[in-house]
């Protein structure tokens, strides 16, 4: 593997840490404040379903604008700053109008994530999920501004920006929660959209900006939209799952969203802090090379990658599930956050690690794919996971109640990644 391209993952590696160790102690502030109880279970139905439309839409659109952009910029006869531009630009405004139709069909929308709500708790859902969507367009355009600085190999930014959101959600919780309560998170949350930004979108200006200058549609802006179809099928379906999976657990017991959620949050520290180290730097270094074709060096690369997260996944996996009830005390245990909260937690926890191997896998190898434009066979083999994790979560769900959800998870985590790189390396 090449100096440039470690000396990068560690650089990303770093400023996850430092991004994923402030986000540690705003889980921390939100569950010592709030707890976990209906309102809290409102909170994350209405932030997770937000979080998964502004995510299906972003991812779709940023992943499949790395190769084009990558290919432009190696183009001596194409100007990838018009091209940039456009599809900023675009991106915004339909990122506007997507909020506003959102905004009208917030209730019967809500009614999806949390069938079993009614009345005041439902009512509450949807008006935080209303409120949330305020920093929409924001959100799409400092994904398509990562997106932009990870292609020109300015890595850093992008964990910069979520450091920038930790710190303002801190401040807006530790200062406000005792004027207008679980308010004081969904007003962090917007402001951090905002401030995530200004931060993306003034390094950026160099390589783009929002201009009516170059037009906002193109060639390039429809080879774009064709491209992330698949993708936002796939991505569409693995929300779909996790909306059928809050479902069931909103059905379980009081809580049981609001533990899911934490014990996710601690995954993800470790999860994220190896998928998006990796993978940043791999999807760009891949789409050079595959826009050269150059298939043998890339399944090398892609190899030698997959082989050190196995090492690392490991010790981790076995460490967290040993000692899962004292990693939630610590990081959670105090405040309103009480021994039942602890132990529902931890139980999860420990089930849920078992996810952190497939997981980082498979955002490996999706990246791969996606350098290649292929955006097709990834969707396929997700919408078959999705229906994997449907099948077994609701039959397990019966008898286990929430632990049998994230079983559900893991098994189909697993038949993803094995589907996948099987399939990538004999097709």
């Amino acid at each position: 593997m090449k100096k440039s391209i470690i000396k990068s993952t560690a650089l990303i590696m770093v400023f996850t840490l430092l991004s994923k160790v402030l986000g540690f102690v705003k889980s921390m502030i939100q569950a010592s404040y709030f707890g976990a109880n209906e309102v809290t279970d409102a909170f994350n139905i209405a932030n997770g379903f937000s979080t998964n439309i502004l995510y299906l839409i972003a991812t779709a659109n940023s992943v499949s604008f790395v190769p084009v952009y990558t290919k432009y910029r190696l183009d001596d006869k194409q100007d990838e700053k018009q091209m940039a531009s456009r599809t900023v630009t675009f991106l915004y405004l339909a990122g506007e109008c997507i909020a506003i139709v959102i905004f009208i069909f917030a209730t019967p929308l809500m009614k999806v994530p949390a069938p079993s709500y009614n009345g005041e708790q439902l009512a509450n859902t949807v008006l935080f999920f209303r409120v949330l969507l305020l920093g929409f367009c924001f959100s799409i355009g400092t994904n398509i501004f990562q997106q932009l600085l990870n292609s020109e190999k300015a890595y850093g930014y992008s964990a910069v920006s979520s450091l920038v959101n930790s710190v303002v959600v801190i401040i807006c919780i530790v200062m406000l929660h005792r004027y207008i309560g679980i308010w004081s998170l969904i007003v962090a949350i917007i402001i951090s959209m905002m401030a995530q930004n200004i931060v993306v979108a003034y390094r950026g200006r160099k390589y783009a900006k929002f201009t009516f200058r170059y037009g906002i549609w193109d060639d390039s802006i429809k080879l774009l939209l064709i491209q992330s179809a698949p993708i936002f099928f796939s991505q569409g379906t693995i929300e779909i799952n996790e909306i059928v999976d809050k479902a069931l657990l909103a059905s379980a017991e009081a809580g049981a969203v609001t533990a899911v959620a934490y014990a996710g949050v601690l995954n993800g520290f470790v999860t994220q802090l190896l998928s998006i180290s990796f993978s940043t730097v791999l999807f760009t270094e891949i789409s050079e090379l595959a826009v050269g074709n150059e298939v043998k060096e890339i399944r090398k690369l892609l190899n030698e990658t997959l082989k050190i997260i196995v090492v690392i996944s490991i010790p981790i996996m076995i460490f967290v599930f040993r000692q899962a009830n004292e990693i939630v005390t610590i990081v959670y245990g105090r405040g309103s956050f009480g021994q039942e909260a602890i132990s529902m937690t931890a139980k999860e926890l420990a089930i849920y690690i078992l996810c952190l191997m497939p997981l980082v896998l498979k955002a490996i190898i999706v990246k791969a794919y996606y350098s290649f434009n292929d955006t097709k066979n990834p969707m396929k083999i997700s919408i078959a996971g999705v229906i994997v994790n449907i099948g077994v979560s609701v039959a397990l769900s019966h008898k286990l109640g929430m632990i049998g959800v994230v079983i559900g998870t893991i098994i189909a985590e697993w038949v993803c990644y094995i589907s996948m790189y099987l399939h990538f390396n004999y097709k």
